[in-house]
């Protein structure tokens, strides 16, 4: 793959927009992805200008933080960048980390992209010490 990678630490709304709907996510309300970029910790992967790439961050400053969106557009996949996307963002977290602290990272995997994350040290669950993962949709009408 050509081209110079370059992370900014933004995500513009309409971006984020476009690549939810690329990977067959539902469309947000526009304040609504305002709120959430604006309470993550948000990555863009430029190549040659364009941006490939995005993440996301929920991270409480603390001990936990959520790996989320991790999404390459559909024209750049197979070429490594969400390979590039993960590892920038747990450097991310370790960059923002107080010697001597623990975080766990945790992400909610794509079905048959586990082995994707676990060679990052991601382990999946349930397994002998974790039960699964779990989650919930909330919607106000």
């Amino acid at each position: 793959m050509m081209g110079n990678f370059e992370f900014i630490n933004t995500i513009e709304i309409e971006i984020y927009k476009k690549f939810r709907h690329s990977v067959g996510w539902g469309d947000l309300h526009h304040e609504q992805v305002e709120e959430l970029l604006k309470n993550s910790i948000c990555f863009s992967c430029l190549m040659d200008g364009k941006t490939v790439g995005i993440y996301r961050i929920l991270w409480d400053g603390g001990y936990t933080a959520y790996l989320a969106d991790v999404i390459v557009d559909e024209k750049f996949r197979g070429h490594g960048i969400g390979k590039k996307l993960v590892e920038h963002a747990i450097e991310e977290v370790k960059s923002r980390m107080q010697p001597g602290w623990k975080v766990k990272m945790l992400l909610l995997a794509a079905k048959g992209r586990e082995s994707f994350y676990e060679q990052f040290g991601f382990v999946s669950r349930p397994n002998d010490h974790e039960g699964c993962g779990m989650n919930m949709f909330l919607q106000k009408e």
